[in-house]
């Protein structure tokens, strides 16, 4: 088993999944904190990345919806390129732990994590031009819990 740079990576994961934060749309699935077997971190990281599939999948349609047709298609392909990026990265990310049980939790945790960064990335373009932070990007927020 290769370690190269992974545990890092594994432990950015690992505090990524057991943090309990709620979005302003709908909570973050929390089923790390009651997972006892791998089988159940994979299940749960399954949630996580539909979950933030979803954020991202709804905020890629308010952009449409508030952009210029011709703003459209750099748009379009600036996602098909990150996609492939993201997909390569946490390809590479769960090659680091090929063989092992932890592989297809890493690799989907890794997916999810990109895609709220790219979230964040995209957020700031529903405010005036030149992004920033207003009432609509605020919705895409990741809020820490308060319980």
């Amino acid at each position: 088993m290769r370690q190269s740079g992974g545990l890092g990576f594994f432990v950015s994961v690992m505090v990524l999944g057991s943090v309990a934060v709620q979005a302003q749309q709908s909570p973050r699935p929390v089923c790390m904190d009651t997972a006892s077997t791998q089988l159940g971190m994979n299940a749960c990281a399954a949630q996580v990345l539909h979950w933030s599939e979803d954020r991202l999948r709804t905020l890629l349609a308010a952009l449409a919806d508030t952009s210029q047709t011709d703003g459209l298609t750099p748009l379009t392909s600036a996602q098909t390129a990150w996609q492939s990026f993201r997909d390569a990265q946490c390809a590479w990310s769960r090659d680091q732990f090929q063989g092992g049980t932890i592989a297809p939790m890493v690799h989907t945790l890794c997916l999810a994590d990109l895609t709220e960064r790219r979230i964040d990335e995209l957020k700031g373009f529903l405010c005036a031009p030149g992004g920033g932070t207003c009432a609509a990007s605020r919705e895409y927020d990741v809020k820490a819990d308060s319980q």
